[in-house]
């Protein structure tokens, strides 16, 4: 898997803390490290928070994520998300081609912060999970478990039993604005497919956009395959591979998934007005909704007995009921 741009930021970020550093400069902490380039500690927490939130939303409540098995692909600079999910219960592995080290600038103050809300708003919270990482400094905790692989080195089954990475033994997958970085958005999938659990489900928001330049976020299907092809190598895949939502669908359930693709964000109907002349002739003939969707989350179930009863809505959100679930 090719870095993400929170691995991007983390790397240009890195490299202005060295500067700091080398120049002895006074800032110090969580915005002193990372310039800007991030969330404070505060967003970040909150963010973790809601988006723990959002997965017990979908299969049932937190108590369901309690002895079960979660995995994050591309969490980026912190591990916020599974570290609340073993502080649930549950069995939480990460994997980053391009992984956080633990930064004792950093990390600590976002920490602590996270442990305090967590225990303050999550029920039955085990703060044991955290409060290893902050003891040992490092990330390194009883039901913690990271690697630094991409989704595509999954599909190995040396690399997954070197990493300890179960085979068809994950319950429920997340990502968040990873998928749209993945240099072979198939083989990525089949990946996934590979270590999800019979009746194991997979929740990946997807930013579907250009990235270079987000107010003209379908620009570089103007471009000829090959044209894209040296120019997402160049960038390191930071602008995206340009596959739609509907493709990440399809992939899915040509390896054998239960899927669906919930857009979530659209683009202008007079901004795909002035593209369509434009657009590349491989790229022209696709059906209208894939240029207007722009960002969504694919959703994903392994057949076999299932644990979970999928709450999923229209745009991708928790709700109360099943009768709007579109899968299941």
């Amino acid at each position: 898997m090719l870095p993400t741009m929170k691995v991007l930021d983390r790397v240009l970020a890195g490299l202005r803390r060295r500067l700091l550093s080398s120049r002895g400069g006074a800032e110090s902490g969580w915005a002193a490290s990372y310039g800007g380039a991030y969330r404070s500690a505060d967003e970040t927490t909150r963010f973790a928070l809601a988006e723990i939130g959002r997965i017990a939303g979908y299969v049932g409540g937190f108590d369901a994520l309690r002895g079960r098995s979660i995995l994050e692909i591309g969490p980026g600079m912190d591990l916020g998300v599974p570290l609340l999910a073993a502080g649930l219960g549950a069995e939480a592995y990460a994997i980053d081609r391009y992984p956080c080290p633990f930064d004792p600038k950093i990390h600590p103050e976002v920490y602590r912060l996270l442990l305090e809300r967590a225990k303050s708003t999550l029920p039955n919270f085990d703060p044991t999970p955290i409060e290893e990482c902050l003891a040992a400094g490092a990330h390194r905790a009883r039901r913690l478990h990271w690697a630094d692989l991409g989704l595509e080195d999954l599909l190995d089954p040396r690399l997954r039993e070197r990493h300890a990475i179960p085979t068809a033994g994950i319950d429920i997958t997340y990502s968040n604005a990873t998928f749209e970085h993945l240099a072979d958005g198939r083989a990525a999938i089949e990946a996934l497919f590979a270590v999800t659990a019979p009746g194991g489900v997979g929740f990946h928001q997807i930013d579907l956009r250009d990235h270079r330049d987000f107010s003209r976020p379908l620009e570089y299907l103007t471009l000829a395959p090959d044209e894209f092809r040296a120019l997402f190598e160049k960038v390191e895949g930071s602008c995206g591979n340009r596959l739609r939502g509907q493709q990440f669908e399809a992939f899915a359930r040509e390896v054998g998934f239960e899927a669906i693709h919930l857009a979530n964000m659209w683009a202008d109907d007079s901004y795909i007005e002035g593209l369509m002349p434009r657009l590349h002739p491989t790229v022209r003939d696709w059906p209208r909704d894939w240029y207007r969707a722009i960002s969504g989350r694919l959703v994903v179930r392994r057949g076999g007995e299932s644990p979970f009863k999928l709450h999923v809505d229209s745009h991708g959100d928790p709700f109360a009921g099943p009768k709007h679930s579109e899968i299941g």
